[in-house]
């Protein structure tokens, strides 16, 4: 206590003290009433001279127990660790969440930002994070209301490997009786992932040991690919989008590249999927030499699409190529050159 200042700093510390039986002592401890496992650590009371309590803060860390969060985890979930930083002063509804973490089965998911508070109701603004989420898991964690199209395309197309890590800026607000109503408005997220299956175009060969980054805006959903393996064609850097989100017009947009022998891309680019016409097209068995490609290729995001809602393009550099009866019995070999490929044509351009 300090006479001059007319001023109280008082620490208060405790062991396997459960913080949801203090969720009713204030309005701006109403987040603590899903956190119901034993934690460590102190609060800090900062009070005038007459005793009015002016500040509150709590750092808290423990072991296993339940912990809910309105819109994220209705339901409690079995947590196997938590820590929890937070302030507020008692003539304000907004409490500062500084850092608040804990473990799901090897996931780690964190929240830090300002929540306001009036009556049951909150408004959020900050930052949430995961941590090593594996694939098979990411429906526990992607909410079901954020980027639905997205969310959709993911869950179907993506296998193996897992989420390293999910930066997520949210603005969401909700009520605490009806922890399901959760309404965000705004969402812009970066993401790393690595060692993915993803199946991009349904029957081609999906494309595996992917890793890269993604960034979501709240309309658009683009990963960047630094690469993978479609059987026995490499796959460079590489770029997806998933566009129209925020609407009902969702769309692909994909810029793939691909390096292989010409044989290889060929038997790729015949596949029926990709509606390529068969007059563009050669018989793999007629050639050789290497082939790096840029492939293009948009189409909606529709559970029944056909060909023709495919448009595509290519652009190939080709190396020591060669083609059988190129020109009646006359043999093309040791080709450089370029080939550009679109919906109505197919150029070739070098020297052989």
């Amino acid at each position: 206590y300090g006479r001059k200042r007319e001023a109280m700093d008082v620490i208060l510390r405790a062991r396997d003290l459960r913080l949801s039986a203090f969720a009713t002592a204030a309005p701006q401890l109403a987040p603590l009433a899903q956190i119901d496992l034993p934690m460590s650590g102190h609060i800090r009371l900062r009070a005038s001279g007459d005793g009015k309590v002016r500040h509150v803060a709590l750092e808290f860390e423990g072991g296993g127990g339940l912990i809910g969060l309105p819109g994220v985890l209705p339901e409690p979930r079995k947590v196997d660790w938590a820590k929890l930083r937070m302030s507020f002063d008692t003539d304000r509804s907004a409490v500062k969440l500084e850092d608040f973490r804990f473990g799901l089965g090897g996931v780690e998911l964190g929240m830090k930002g300002e929540m306001r508070i009036e009556e049951r109701a909150f408004q959020f603004d900050g930052e949430a994070a995961l941590k090593g989420v594996p694939t098979e898991r990411l429906a526990e964690f992607w909410l079901p209301g954020m980027a639905a199209g997205g969310r959709r395309w993911a869950l179907a197309n993506i296998s193996g490997g897992r989420l390293d890590s999910a930066k997520l800026m949210v603005s969401a607000s909700g009520d605490f009786q009806n922890p399901d109503a959760l309404k965000i408005a705004r969402t812009v997220a970066e993401l790393r992932y690595s060692d993915l299956a993803v199946n991009y175009l349904a029957p081609l060969p999906p494309v595996k040991g992917v890793s890269g980054t993604a960034q979501f805006d709240g309309a658009t959903f683009r990963f960047h690919v630094e690469g993978g393996q479609a059987g026995a064609i490499k796959v460079g850097k590489s770029r997806i989008d998933l566009t129209g989100l925020d609407g009902d017009d969702h769309r692909t947009e994909m810029l793939i590249e691909l390096q292989a022998s010409a044989q290889e891309t060929m038997n790729f680019l015949t596949q029926p999927r990709l509606g390529l016409p068969k007059d563009l097209l050669y018989n793999p068995k007629r050639l050789g030499g290497d082939v790096a490609l840029s492939l293009s290729l948009k189409f909606p995001l529709l559970d029944a699409m056909s060909v023709n809602d495919i448009v595509y393009g290519a652009t190939a550099k080709l190396e020591r190529f060669s083609l059988t009866n190129a020109v009646g019995t006359l043999n093309l070999t040791d080709f450089a050159g370029t080939l550009q490929l679109d919906m109505q044509q197919l150029k070739v351009a070098g020297r052989g």
